[in-house]
This record gives C-alpha cells, sequence and structure tokens, in this order.
C-alpha cells in the first residue's frame, strides 16, 4: 500500500508541475508572439524611413549564374540572369557546401533582400559547384514575398538594420558631391557631341 500511495503522490506532483509549465509556456508563446510583432512595426518603419532612398541603393539580384573554366582553362562560359527588380540584401545565408570528396558540393542557402519597391523577398538558391576542370559552378534561385512579420519569423531584427544602415552609408560615399559632378560634367559634354553631330549632318 505505501508503494501505491507514493506512486500516487508522484503522480499528482507530476501533473501539477506540467500544468505549471503549460501555464508558463502559454505565457512565453504570448510574450514572444507580441515581441516578433513589435519588432516586424520596427523593420517596417525603418523601410519606411528609406524607402526615398531605395532605388540609389539597390542593386541587381541575380537569379541564375553558370560559369565554367572548359577543359585545360580553355574555352570558359559564364552566363548570369537578374531578376526583374533589384534590391538590398539584408540578410545573406548563401551557404557553399562540401561533399565527402572536397572537390564537389552544393550551392545552397537564402537571402533575405529590401526590393527597391519596399517590398520584403526571400531569395533562395540551389545549385552545385566543383574543382574538377570543365565542370562548371551552376545554381538557380527563386523568389518569394514575405510581409516584415514573416522576416521576423526567420531572420533577426538587429542584422536587418544593420544592413540597411551599412547601405545607406555606402550609397551616401557613392553618390558624393564629386561624383555628382563628374556625372553632370560627362552628361553636359555628351550633349554637347550630340549637338555636334546633328549639326554635322
Amino acid at each position: 500500500m505505501q508503494t501505491v500511495s507514493t506512486d500516487t503522490t508522484n503522480v499528482q506532483t507530476l501533473a501539477t508541475e506540467a500544468a505549471k509549465l503549460a501555464t508558463l509556456a502559454t505565457d512565453y508563446d504570448a510574450a514572444r508572439e507580441a515581441e516578433l510583432d513589435a519588432e516586424a512595426s520596427v523593420l517596417d518603419a525603418a523601410i519606411d524611413a528609406v524607402r526615398p532612398a531605395l532605388r540609389s541603393m539597390s542593386k541587381r539580384i541575380v537569379q541564375y549564374s553558370y560559369e565554367t573554366s572548359g577543359r585545360n582553362g580553355c574555352n570558359p562560359v559564364s552566363e548570369t540572369r537578374y531578376f526583374g527588380s533589384r534590391g538590398i540584401v539584408l540578410v545573406d545565408d548563401y551557404e557553399r557546401v562540401k561533399d565527402e570528396t572536397g572537390n564537389r558540393g552544393d550551392l545552397s542557402g537564402a537571402r533575405l533582400v529590401l526590393l527597391s519597391d519596399s517590398t520584403l523577398a526571400r531569395v533562395k538558391r540551389s545549385g552545385s559547384w566543383s574543382c574538377w576542370q570543365g565542370e562548371a559552378d551552376t545554381w538557380e534561385a527563386e523568389m518569394s514575398m514575405l510581409t516584415p512579420r514573416e522576416a521576423m519569423d526567420r531572420y533577426e531584427l538587429d542584422d536587418c538594420l544593420a544592413a540597411l544602415s551599412a547601405a545607406v552609408e555606402t550609397a551616401t560615399k557613392a553618390l558624393s558631391s564629386d561624383v555628382t559632378d563628374r556625372a553632370r560634367q560627362r552628361a553636359e559634354r555628351l550633349h554637347a557631341v550630340a549637338t555636334l553631330a546633328r549639326g554635322a549632318k
């Protein structure tokens, strides 16, 4: 009888602790959801803040890549295709993984990209690479849209904000007054050449 009593006590204690854990888990899940919603709001606000400069910061996004040096380094072939949209890479999780030989492997992973129209996209690639002569490194990517909330389910807010800040800084340096002046001067020279060419006819 003593054994039965002890077993009953243990089961009751286990049930009590499990109930406490279930309550804690529910509370944590609710708090985590609220946290992710708040992070999504911050990301959305950051995107809205950089929206006027997105076009100048955005770059082409590779959709397909094929590279081979050919046999003995002869007849190299290179082909690259791009998505129609441009963007900024916020998180780069592209991977290059070796197989057992170490001479071949997979090209995989995904990137979180902020497109120039201020929408978020996940660009996921799949392909392969090789060190053997004549064999190609080739991969293709697929793009799928994400909401800020969906992005926060996969990525860290701090990484996204740091990437946005770095993109703004880099674009600002690239578009310094000297660069702008040189572009204006070249445009003026080209207009002058076009005017002379039209006048020569």
